[in-house]
């Protein structure tokens, strides 16, 4: 019978470990999701893809070990990344109740991403999130080319090529 627990632990770890990492490419266009800025300001997500640069959208809870260590991943990459004009946005899901530890956990950090304020959880319902921590690349074609759920060094190295083929492309297209 233990050796029967063990089993089904290691199995639903494994399966979790999968879910976790799972990428999902992707080709569409994004939508309207209305979000917050840190003044209370309303800003769509779409018009934020307008100006011609690949975003990295980043959505995370506050309470979320590994939605931390992507945000501290990205952050310790920011300066290449902004310098191959990609920009990072961090968008905080479940975030009118948690507004005050958001920013603390922010400041403490010490992040220097942009980020943004899903207080209506329209973001979350729009793009259908439903795992943390979600990932989203849009190019500057205003389209979602990748889309990932969890967190581990594998996603990073997945999304550090995909921003690199962006960057080819929007380089070679100038």
């Amino acid at each position: 019978m233990k050796s029967l627990y063990i089993a089904l632990i290691i199995l639903l770890t494994s399966i979790n470990i999968n879910a976790a990492s799972s990428v999902k490419l992707k080709s569409n266009k994004m939508y309207n999701a209305e979000v917050n800025t840190s003044t209370q300001n309303t800003v769509l997500l779409k018009d934020l893809t307008k100006d011609g640069k690949t975003i990295i959208f980043a959505f995370f809870s506050e309470w979320c070990a590994p939605c931390q260590a992507e945000l501290d991943s990205l952050n310790q990459i920011l300066g290449d990344l902004k310098s191959r004009n990609i920009e990072v946005i961090a968008v905080a899901l479940n975030s009118a109740k948690n507004r005050a530890k958001i920013d603390e956990r922010i400041a403490k950090k010490g992040w220097k991403m942009t980020f943004l304020y899903d207080d209506q959880d329209d973001a979350k319902s729009v793009y259908r999130i439903s795992t943390l921590h979600h990932t989203m690349v849009v190019s500057a074609g205003s389209k979602i080319v990748y889309e990932a759920d969890g967190y581990n060094p594998e996603k990073m190295n997945v999304l550090i090529q995909v921003t690199q083929e962006l960057t080819k492309t929007n380089f070679a297209s100038r």
